[in-house]
């Protein structure tokens, strides 16, 4: 009778260590889902806005007529330029700043250029983080969203290089394509919110 018992009570904290393990192992990978998941929205949130800032019709810039040397100094390190490059524009610039007014312009140009690709990049390494932890249709959500984000960028990148030549036409038909996307990536987005907050609740 006692070993039967004591069979008994082996058997029970057997399944008793074997259940708190499953729970702790629940535990971490429900905690690493929610950590993975609001990160890739973060992410997702951040690519759209780079994006818009790249694309947007009314581009604001500053032609670097109003800076000091600080002010034009801490730009420059922001953009991925040479050091001999950045030495170069600060000796211009201190000669001249309005000699350089429209290579500042391009540099910021290309500084939202390199700022929206890298956006897009980093979310789309972490959605391959992220896929083990949400379903295959969220996956999809995701996989559809960074691609039409993809589209938004080459658009944006096409309607400036074809208002440099000149080609206005070209560039009207871009901008239709455009409207489009844009109204694509916003119902995507929509979606997303949705799927995203349902698959966090579960």
């Amino acid at each position: 009778m006692s070993e039967h018992k004591h069979s008994l009570e082996l058997i029970t904290e057997s399944a008793k260590f074997d259940y708190q393990k499953k729970l702790a192992d629940f535990n971490l990978f429900a905690a690493k889902k929610h950590d993975n998941v609001t990160k890739l929205y973060a992410l997702l949130v951040e690519a759209k806005g780079a994006v818009a800032t790249f694309t947007s019709v009314i581009q604001n810039y500053n032609s670097g007529e109003d800076w000091n040397t600080v002010d034009f100094t801490a730009f420059l390190e922001k953009c991925t330029i040479s050091a001999g490059q950045r030495e170069d524009y600060l000796t211009r610039w201190a000669a001249n700043p309005k000699s350089i007014k429209e290579e500042i312009i391009e540099l910021q140009q290309l500084q939202r250029d390199a700022t929206a690709n890298n956006a897009i990049i980093n979310c789309n390494n972490q959605s391959i983080y992220t896929q083990i932890y949400v379903s295959a249709s969220v996956n999809e959500d995701v996989h559809q969203f960074i691609l039409k984000l993809w589209e938004l960028y080459f658009n944006g990148r096409a309607q400036i290089l074809h208002i440099k030549q000149g080609e206005y036409r070209d560039t009207l038909n871009l901008y239709e394509t455009y409207k489009t996307l844009n109204a694509e990536t916003e119902q995507l987005m929509n979606s997303l919110v949705f799927s995203i907050r349902k698959e966090l609740s579960e």
